[in-house]
């Protein structure tokens, strides 16, 4: 299912939920961040304003709580927050790469007791499938991650260190143009996303 601000402003406990799970999956390895409800909070509210802001999640009737989500927005061209966005927009230039066709997936989590059963495909999937971007990024130093992005788009086109968040991270780019037809995720809860 889709949400953007004013689905959680209108529903602040699918706020909570997502925040909730945003904790929990930020806070274990190999991030072991420090967040809170809050903090998480806020995070989401900054994310949900930005430009093309696209976010899904998977609800779990089996435990009544979301089981997973994934949101994404286009590509800032300016430092924000932890992230340096200036010099990941300087490397694709550099890649022959226009950050303005580029697709920022910002953050996924999928709760552990649904993990390794192709959850986090289903929810990046959901949130570019449908992308008007020519390009989506993401930045991760979490395999299991980089695993999910591969099955949706295949090989990335180009990568680079980006590490201004955390040590050993990268940015993995990788082209959108495919055959949407091609990648087929049947679930209805994945229908489409917010525009």
């Amino acid at each position: 299912m889709a949400f953007d601000k004013q689905t959680i402003d209108k529903i602040p406990e699918l706020g909570v939920a997502i925040a909730d799970l945003y904790v929990e999956g930020f806070s274990a390895p190999p991030w072991n961040e420090i967040w809170t409800r809050e903090s998480a909070l806020e995070e989401l509210a900054r994310a949900a304003q930005k430009d093309c802001f696209v976010g899904v999640f998977a609800y779990e009737p089996e435990i009544e709580d979301i089981a997973g989500f994934s949101w994404g927005y286009k590509l800032p061209t300016k430092r924000q927050g932890r992230v340096d966005f200036e010099t990941s927009c300087a490397n694709l230039l550099q890649k022959g790469i226009s950050p303005s066709q580029v697709f920022y997936g910002a953050d996924t989590v999928v709760r552990e007791k649904f993990r390794g059963q192709g959850l986090a495909k289903k929810l990046v999937y959901a949130r570019t499938g449908d992308c008007p971007e020519r390009y989506v990024c993401f930045r991760t130093k979490n395999e299991p991650m980089l695993k999910a992005y591969r099955s949706v788009f295949g090989k990335e086109i180009t990568s680079f260190v980006e590490n201004s968040a955390y040590d050993g991270g990268r940015m993995y780019v990788f082209r959108t143009s495919f055959p949407i037809a091609d990648l087929h995720v049947p679930d209805p809860l994945f229908s489409g996303c917010l525009r």
